[in-house]
């Protein structure tokens, strides 16, 4: 292994915008990426798209497999996101496109920045208005460890072996959330009786405002934990229980449904509660909604909550970064109502569907530990390139059965 400045090994380049007073521009189907785009490991496709003379007026093309690092941004304050693009697509100037050069193989570049991030967030300093930005300078200065080329092969092939699975795991849930729409449209699409939500449920509150421990406690959920449709309670925090009265009247219960109350971007957000291993409250940035079963099935609220998620992000009051959604708003927001036994049939047909996505979803949150602990041990050396393929070989064989 030899030690080296990233810019040695990588060639930077910058993205743009077309001018967006100009609607033909925006009017293809180029994927054109942002900091909103930035939310897993391979990126397919943007919320955003350019038409061919948009492309060729403001921003720059880069192939599938290129390494997209966000330089610029708040999100920078608590994160660096690093993806790989999966097809041909475009970019804004809040990213940099990290282009290897022959020393470096390119399917192992993303993996050197994902596994020094914490280094790289401690480079993040503040621009204008307090927004997070990373030095193109100091970035090309940034030193790495670089094994031999082959080596930087083997240990992406290893790695990707899980991302890999990952994604497939992702996709699948989308199918099966994409299947689970269309039964759900083919029984409710009719459906003309509405119900405000606070006359169909039984509790609708915010969370404690906890007293953080290190370890022990209670289990809090916050608004980090709030995936789109799950809930990851890695991300959770531990609450003082030397107080446990105050939390006893807000534990989460299975069937719960969380939506996140306050915030930009994440404002809205939706997850429901499927199983718990553990007591567990939530935090006073989240609202739990609790059905009352004798009305309605909780699945089906759930969902009808998760497919109304832009809906309840307009519900939201205040300036930009003091967005915030209020119990009553949220009581007020309708949702179709049917009978409860088309409910229920619903219901049933939906349970299967829901069980097998909890399941890729604990099934990721597995590999992407491994990967994560291998990560930087196989960066640094300590771990041998053959031990981690016979740990990868296991949990992949496992995570297939």
């Amino acid at each position: 292994m030899r030690k080296v400045h990233l810019g040695d090994v990588v060639d930077f380049i910058s993205g743009g915008t077309p001018n967006t007073s100009t609607p033909h521009y925006w009017s293809g189907s180029i994927p054109w990426a942002s900091a909103k785009d930035l939310k897993s490991f391979y990126l397919w496709d943007t919320a955003d798209h350019v038409s061919e003379d948009g492309a060729a007026a403001g921003t720059r093309f880069v192939n599938p497999g290129t390494t997209l690092l966000l330089t610029r941004g708040m999100t920078l304050l608590k994160d660096v996101p690093v993806v790989v693009a999966k097809t041909r697509m475009t970019f804004n100037q809040d990213i940099k496109a990290l282009i290897a050069k022959p020393a470096l193989d390119p399917t192992f570049l993303p993996y050197i920045l994902v596994g020094r991030k914490l280094d790289l967030l401690s480079m993040v300093d503040l621009a204008g208005h307090g927004t997070g930005r990373l030095n193109s300078e100091e970035l090309r200065r940034f030193e790495i460890v670089l094994p031999s080329r082959p080596q930087q092969r083997r240990i992406a092939e290893i790695l990707c072996a899980l991302d890999d699975k990952i994604e497939l795991n992702r996709r699948m849930n989308e199918t099966l959330e994409a299947i689970a729409r269309a039964v759900f449209l083919k029984h409710f699409a009719s459906e003309t009786s509405r119900a405000e939500l606070r006359d169909v449920v039984t509790a609708l509150r915010r969370g404690v405002s906890p007293t953080y421990v290190p370890a022990g406690g209670v289990r809090v959920v916050n608004q980090k934990c709030v995936r789109d449709g799950w809930l990851s309670f890695d991300a959770c925090r531990r609450h003082d229980d030397t107080h446990g009265r105050a939390v006893d009247g807000l534990l989460l219960r299975v069937g719960d449904i969380v939506v996140n109350s306050t915030g930009v971007g994440t404002l809205g957000r939706v997850a429901q509660v499927h199983d718990l291993t553990e007591r567990t409250t939530f935090d006073s940035h989240v609202t739990v909604v609790r059905p009352d079963v004798d009305v309605v099935d909780e699945l089906y609220v759930g969902f009808v909550l998760r497919m109304s998620q832009d809906d309840i992000e307009e519900l939201g009051e205040g300036s930009t970064g003091q967005t915030e959604l209020s119990g009553a708003r949220l009581g007020s927001f309708e949702i179709p109502y049917a009978p409860l036994e088309k409910q229920r049939v619903f219901a049933q047909i939906a349970k299967p569907l829901v069980q097998r996505q909890l399941s890729n979803e604990h099934e990721s949150a597995t590999l992407a530990q491994i990967r994560d602990t291998l990560l930087p041990k196989l960066l640094s050396g300590e771990l041998r390139v053959r031990d981690a393929e016979d740990v990868v070989a296991d949990a992949t064989a496992g995570a297939a059965v």
